[in-house]
């Protein structure tokens, strides 16, 4: 008879043991129940199909096997027979007192209960099972390195052929498009960090909101505390002192006493000035104002916002021309005939002299 495999010695001498219990002892038992039970009572890390493999070649050499159990009388007879005339040959072990008794056992179509394993040989188990998933795991990844490294070919079907040279015309285009492709590349990385810009800017202003949003809030408990309801959360002041604040807004005007700190949009909307009479609210007049643009005019040392059409002049400047126009009125005034009459060739002689003058 053969020789079981060397390769598992360890693998025989626990399932060997195994076989040793009363409620298995004498029966022949097929390798796939065997290894099932097993996995059953939670003595093992893998699947009962590993185990299962390697119980089959463990006890699967030849059609008839035999091995002495170490320590006592006892042999194990392992045999490949077919459950059915159609059926391919199973491997079934047992564990008998003679290889007489062997012989006339019956096989064992229902899987063992009751299996019970110590730590030490189900440490044993996992410990061979694992060595043997490493080997395989070694063979597979060198089989890899082996199908996947190039085959040297000398055949000149198979050689490289040369490239033809480009042409001066193939190069500078094949160039540009180079120069294209880096430039997109760049263009699409700006595009990138803009983003990335534009996304912080908002998450900026959005923290900004509701600091502000918090800081109305406590401007409004303040007030209710002290029993005050005003308009503008900044008091308004007289003019001259320095710290009256003038603005133009969508064609309206305001003021009020700024001392430093946040401008509420408040701020602005209740210290308008009283709309021009016969100019309210209406939309066309909206409008207008919407539109108005402003340029900047100076009064001494001080700058200020006329609109176009309109003009500014100083009050002594603006005196000096109201005097004048009431002189030549007035001068108009007495030679017209109706205080003094002079002949009209008189009347020529004394403008020119006037334009002289």
């Amino acid at each position: 008879m053969p020789d079981f495999p060397t390769s598992h010695v360890k693998l025989r001498k626990v399932v060997n043991s195994l076989l040793g219990s009363d409620d298995l002892v004498g029966k022949f038992w097929r390798v796939e129940h065997i290894a099932t039970a097993i996995y059953n009572s939670s003595a093992i890390s893998v699947e009962s199909s590993v185990l299962s493999a390697e119980l089959k070649t463990a006890y699967g050499v030849g059609d008839v096997n035999t091995e002495e159990v170490a320590n006592t009388t006892h042999v194990v007879f392992a045999k490949k027979t077919r459950d059915g005339r159609n059926t391919t040959r199973v491997t079934y072990v047992g564990r008998f007192e003679s290889i007489e008794s062997a012989e006339s056992a019956d096989s064992n179509y229902n899987p063992p209960r009751n299996i019970n394993m110590s730590e030490e040989d189900s440490g044993l188990l996992n410990a061979f099972l694992l060595m043997r998933q490493q080997k395989k795991q070694k063979r597979q990844n060198s089989k890899k390195k082996t199908t996947n490294e190039p085959k040297k070919t000398t055949a000149p079907s198979q050689r490289k052929r040369k490239k033809p040279e480009e042409s001066e015309e193939e190069q500078q285009k094949r160039k540009k498009n180079q120069e294209r492709e880096k430039e997109m590349a760049d263009l699409r990385a700006q595009r990138h960090r803009h983003e990335i810009k534009v996304s912080d800017l908002y998450e900026k202003k959005k923290k900004v909101e509701e600091e502000l949003a918090k800081i109305r809030l406590e401007v409004a408990e303040i007030e209710e505390k002290l029993g005050e309801k005003s308009t503008c959360s900044v008091p308004t002041g007289d003019d001259g002192d320095g710290r009256t604040l003038y603005y133009i807004k969508g064609g309206r005007i305001g003021k009020f006493q700024y001392d430093g700190g946040v401008i509420f949009p408040d701020d602005i909307a209740n210290n308008y000035e009283p709309y021009p009479e016969g100019y309210g609210d209406e939309e066309q007049h909206e409008k207008n104002r919407m539109k108005r643009t402003y340029k900047a005019h100076s009064h001494g040392s001080s700058q200020y916002w006329l609109p176009p059409g309109a003009m500014s002049e100083a009050k002594n400047q603006h005196g000096k021309k109201e005097d004048a126009h009431t002189k030549v009125h007035n001068l108009g005034a007495l030679f017209s005939g109706k205080q003094m009459s002079l002949e009209d060739e008189h009347l020529s002689i004394l403008a020119a002299i006037s334009f002289c003058v």
